[in-house]
């Protein structure tokens, strides 16, 4: 879905950088678009900085997030056999799609806040992509349960951001 978006972007003239734990396979998808492939774990704080300050040096400040990275496991907390899921497992989905998205919007956030704004207020928008799942519920709960932090977090931030010219919108696809 995030490199369907940088795609649709970069045909409109956008410089596009795409940020993945998989350098090699975002490097390569990348190079079609003409745009930059980094290596990046959103669940690391330190990766997030050091991937956005490569974005910043390379391409200046972004002015757009599409925040669609997202461990899509979909485990029950208790297996067939009666035996719980893994803590890890519990923990990874969590990093990943709540804190992760929470760790690119601010390390967005914050570069957006030392520019100047546009002639109409505005510096930037973050669009965090949730799931359907949130609302309507599904196996995986510990997915469905951090998409449904996503959505929370979306009128959070948008209130936050706002005095900033950042506007945060939440997309919820569905099958």
């Amino acid at each position: 879905m995030g490199f369907a978006a940088a795609e649709l972007l970069a045909a409109k003239g956008a410089r596009v950088a795409l940020l993945a734990r998989r350098e090699a396979m975002v490097v390569e998808k990348a190079g079609p678009l003409g745009g930059i492939g980094i290596g990046c774990d959103i669940a690391d704080e330190a990766s997030v900085e050091a991937a956005l300050s490569v974005v910043e040096e390379r391409l200046g400040t972004p002015s757009i997030l599409i925040n669609s990275a997202a461990d899509g496991r979909l485990w029950n907390i208790v297996s067939p056999a009666g035996v719980p899921v893994s803590g890890d497992y519990i923990r990874e989905i969590l990093a990943t799609n709540v804190a992760g998205m929470l760790y690119m919007v601010r390390g967005f956030a914050t570069r957006l806040a030392r520019i100047d704004a546009a002639p109409d207020a505005l510096r930037g928008v973050v669009i965090n992509v949730s799931s359907i799942t949130a609302a309507d519920g599904g196996m995986g709960s510990g997915y469905c349960i951090s998409k449904g932090a996503v959505d929370t977090a979306g009128l959070s931030l948008a209130r936050e951001l706002s005095p900033w010219g950042i506007r945060v919108v939440t997309i919820a696809p569905a099958e």
